[in-house]
Parts: C-alpha cells; structure tokens; sequence
C-alpha cells in the first residue's frame, strides 16, 4: 500500500535531507525511513512535458508501476517524489517500468535514513 505525499512537513523533509537520483527522464527525490509506513509517493510532472492530457498520462504511468514495485513489498519505507522531464512522454510503458525500478533500487541500496 502506498499513501501520497501532502503533508508540508513531508515537501520540507525531502527537501532539506533528500537525495537525488535519475535515470533517462525520470528522477526521483527520497528519504528513507523505516517508521514512515506505508510508503508516501509524490509525482512531479511539470508543464515542460506537455499539455495537461499528456503530463497525467506519464503520471499513471509512474503511479502504476509504483503500484506493481509495492505489491512486491521491496519499496521501503520513507518519503519519495518522483518525477518526469522532457522525453518521458515519448516512453512506452516498459521503459517507464524500468526507469522507475532502477530509481527506487537505487533508494533501496543507499539504505540511509535521513
């Protein structure tokens, strides 16, 4: 189960202990910690993507495949806002899948709760 992020504290966290990562057009933003349970996921899809139609189609996706990675139960517990920049519109599904996993591996290995 994933919770969305909103929480002001939550947008201040991140940025202030966040780390950062990308992979081609995607990047994610986290905070590892194991009391934040479930997982909260933000998305971030600007204007810079597209017209509106466009930049909710790149989030389904992110959100779907962040979906599939929980189901797994290997998304650890913290804080994440992921997002898109220019070209993710142009990816297919299982690019995005891919995209999404390498991020949250990534989030999985540092294991440093801030």
């Amino acid at each position: 189960m994933i919770w969305r992020l909103g929480d002001r504290n939550d947008f201040h966290r991140l940025q202030q202990h966040g780390r950062r990562t990308r992979h081609g057009t995607l990047w994610m933003t986290w905070v590892t910690d194991t009391s934040v349970t479930p997982p909260r996921v933000g998305y971030s899809v600007g204007r810079s993507i597209g017209r509106a139609v466009t930049r909710n189609h790149v989030r389904r996706r992110i959100r779907s495949v962040v979906g599939e990675i929980a189901r797994e139960e290997w998304f650890p517990g913290g804080l994440y806002l992921i997002g898109a920049r220019p070209g993710a519109e142009r990816l297919g599904f299982d690019e995005v899948r891919r995209s999404v996993r390498q991020l949250v591996q990534t989030a999985v290995r540092s294991g440093v709760p801030a």
